[in-house]
């Protein structure tokens, strides 16, 4: 008698456990099958103490209580993955967004100051001489600071939204803003030559908004490491990629090998990568150029 009560509390035990631990329907069938092997038993065994019915019916009361705590506790274990996989997403979600403000935040900043420090430069270098020329600059600047002040406000309402896509940059939009974005980098002695291949169409937003904002930081990359420097940007339009490259000649200290994983380099990357498209970089016979392929069509 105490083996067969053994025997039943390890029969309870691995009933609940694969109740507890594995599918709903593996317990279902699990129990379908006990209970059918509890009447086999009933039937093929001659009356005992053990088989009487009142124990039979107390026997199925404790498979029942097992399929219940079972049935709770797997209920609880699968609320728990389900919050640790909500959390989980909620941190890529959280990681992507940061990364998100910290290209944004280095995109108006590092332009914008890169701008408006050479500008202050050739001011100050023609203060007496040229005041016309500094007063060029220096209208240069304030045009420079206002549209940086823009674009902050934009991002100051990003973070407190908490919603990427509910925010709007005013500047610069797309492809068409191209010269607004351009001229200030020829205004601070950058000599850019603009070179459009193809026949411009509308793209989706995300690839104009990457494509445009790749041309300002690849700019801004040139100002700051090359100087002013003769620059040549070309844009293509093709069946299936638009095709960005910026060529200048190697800076004073240049802006280092392929893949040295400046911050500007980097956020190119990540914008270009982030919407399916390919990202290169190379210096060569003395020339540096920025390579990027984005999809004309997203998914």
């Amino acid at each position: 008698m105490s083996e067969l009560k053994l025997i039943l509390r390890l029969v309870l035990l691995a009933f609940f456990t694969v109740v507890a631990r594995g599918s709903r329907e593996a317990g279902l069938v699990l129990a379908v099958l006990t209970a059918a092997g509890i009447l086999a038993a009933k039937a093929l065994d001659s009356p005992t103490v053990f088989m009487r019915t009142d124990d039979l019916i107390s026997i199925y009361v404790q498979f029942t209580i097992a399929w219940v705590l079972g049935t709770t506790v797997r209920g609880w274990r699968l609320r728990v993955v389900a919050l640790e996989d909500r959390a989980a997403r909620s941190e890529q979600v959280l990681a992507a967004e940061r990364a998100r403000l910290a290209r944004e935040l280095h995109d108006v900043v590092s332009h914008s100051l890169s701008v408006m420090l050479v500008q202050a430069g050739a001011a100050r270098a023609h203060l007496d001489t040229r005041p016309d020329i500094a007063r060029a600059c220096l209208h240069s600047i304030d045009a420079v600071g206002r549209r940086a002040w823009s674009e902050m406000r934009a991002l100051l309402r990003l973070v407190r939204q908490g919603d990427a896509g509910s925010v709007e940059w005013p500047w610069p939009a797309d492809l068409s803003d191209l010269e607004s974005v351009i001229q200030p980098m020829r205004d601070a002695g950058l000599g850019v030559e603009l070179i459009v291949t193809g026949r411009p169409r509308r793209l989706p937003r995300a690839v104009d908004q990457c494509a445009i904002r790749v041309v300002r930081e690849a700019l801004t990359n040139v100002l700051r490491h090359a100087g002013p420097v003769q620059t040549r940007v070309t844009v293509g339009y093709g069946g299936e990629h638009l095709a960005v490259t910026v060529t200048n000649p190697a800076g004073r200290s240049g802006i280092g090998p392929p893949g040295d994983g400046g911050e500007g380099l980097r956020d190119m990357r990540e914008r270009v990568e982030a919407l399916g498209g390919r990202f290169s970089v190379a210096s060569r016979d003395g020339r540096f150029s920025v390579d990027v392929a984005l999809p004309t069509r997203l998914p």
